[in-house]
This record gives C-alpha cells, sequence and structure tokens, in this order.
C-alpha cells in the first residue's frame, strides 16, 4: 500500500490518499502513477514530505519529479518513523480494524483494508491526529 496524507495550504482539510495492490513490492512505475493520481487531485504546488525508502529516492520516481516542477520533495532524516505522518496512519490501520483479521487470501486482506482505509477518509479528526502526532511545525 501507498498512502499520503495532504494538509491544505491554509490547514484547513486533511485528505488521505492511497493505493494498494496485494502481493506487490513498492515499484518506482507504482510510486510515479500514483503521484501522478495525487497531483490531479490536488491544485497548485505540492510539497512532499517523504520518507528515505530507496525507491522514493530512485532514478525512475527522480526523472519524473524532475519534469514536475510544481511537485517539491522534501526527504525526513534518515530512521526518524516519528516524524512520518502516515505511520500513525499505518499503526492505526494494522491495530485498530485490521486487528486479529485473519483473510483466506492476499486478495481479500485488499479488499478490507480498502474498505477501511475508505472509512477513514471520512474521518478527518483522525487524520489531523496522525499529522499532530509527528509534532512537526505543519501541525494543526
Amino acid at each position: 500500500m501507498i498512502a499520503a496524507l495532504a494538509v491544505s495550504p491554509r490547514r484547513r482539510r486533511v485528505g488521505l490518499y492511497f493505493s494498494l495492490a496485494p502481493n506487490r513490492n513498492v515499484t518506482g512505475p507504482w510510486i510515479v502513477a500514483f503521484l501522478h493520481a495525487l497531483l490531479r487531485h490536488l491544485r497548485g504546488g505540492v510539497i512532499l514530505i517523504w520518507d528515505r525508502l530507496p525507491v522514493h529516492r530512485g532514478r525512475h520516481v527522480g526523472q519524473w519529479l524532475a519534469r514536475h516542477p510544481r511537485l517539491h520533495v522534501d526527504f525526513l532524516p534518515p530512521y526518524a518513523p516519528e516524524l512520518n505522518p502516515v505511520e500513525p496512519f499505518w499503526g492505526y490501520l494494522k491495530c485498530n480494524p485490521l486487528a486479529n483479521l485473519a483473510p483466506d487470501d492476499p486478495q481479500a486482506l485488499a479488499r478490507i483494508a480498502s474498505r477501511h482505509v475508505r472509512r477513514l477518509q471520512r474521518r478527518h479528526h483522525l487524520l489531523r491526529s496522525f499529522i499532530r502526532a509527528t509534532h512537526l511545525s505543519l501541525c494543526l
């Protein structure tokens, strides 16, 4: 799963965007497709705060980013998951709606996870809490 939490420039709105593919590793083409879709949903300039996953810094993603100047990337410090607002989202998803889940196959897990993530997209107070948990200056 790939996910992004988006904060509007005036910090009034928080959005959750995701892409899920069972039995698939995160690859450059998948990230590029996700970013392309993300830019269709967000207006204006976008600042992307990213962890240092190797695929985020890979050639395929870097070449795509170079052609899309309205997307600016800032990387989090190495080994700083506590600064990544998506980490509390993952933790919440795994420990709450998906806790003790024993699906029959990866596709079933993907369907169930997608359903829960779509529900979370409507829980703006919870999305804000994921961002507040980082204690970054972009806190709401």
